[in-house]
């Protein structure tokens, strides 16, 4: 059983990885290429702005967002804040990726912290889906005697192993954490 739960996780991290190189290769080259065609200002309500302003001034507001569920999370350390602190994680870590790409300012270990922290948030999240799809009815009403005692064995481990990592969250990335919202390029 322990090594079927390792097989998964490999398996949910490897499609993931995937999906994401294949994004990255074909969007950042486009954002890139858009970029640098675009005139230095864009238009606005009160004239026009550099489109860096602009850039930076989404990359604040995002930070602030991702500081706010982080804060949230405190609170409660529960797993649906932890996944909006995820989201908004990612959200931020993508105008980061833009902001290096475009202009030339990589913040580099900030965005390797961020990496780390998405992935174990990530692998965080794919463990309770797999828990919760494990949980359907359907499912269980498929299975045998022996294979629901497996499943709810297994079920059983992933909700306890989604539980230690929820609340060893904030202890387990301190360090990451910390290097990312004290980035004061950011």
């Amino acid at each position: 059983m322990q090594r079927s739960l390792k097989f998964v996780v490999a398996e949910l991290q490897s499609a993931r990885k995937k999906i994401r190189n294949r994004f990255q290769k074909k969007h950042f080259a486009k954002i890139r290429r858009h970029a640098a065609e675009a005139t230095q200002a864009l238009p606005s309500k009160s004239g026009s702005v550099p489109f860096s302003t602009l850039l930076l001034k989404q990359s604040q507001k995002a930070k602030k967002r991702a500081e706010g569920a982080l804060r949230h999370y405190r609170e409660q350390e529960a797993l649906r804040p932890l996944h909006e602190f995820r989201i908004q994680l990612k959200k931020w870590r993508y105008l980061r990726e833009i902001e290096a790409a475009c202009l030339d300012n990589p913040p580099a270990a900030t965005l390797a912290s961020m990496k780390t922290l998405q992935d174990y948030l990530g692998e965080t999240h794919d463990l309770e889906v797999l828990h919760q799809a494990l949980q359907t009815p359907a499912l269980r009403r498929k299975a045998g005697k022996q294979a629901q005692k497996d499943l709810q064995s297994f079920s059983d481990r992933l909700e306890s192993e989604v539980a230690a990592r929820c609340s060893a969250f904030l202890k387990a990335n301190r360090r990451v954490l910390a290097e990312i919202f004290e980035d004061k390029a950011s």
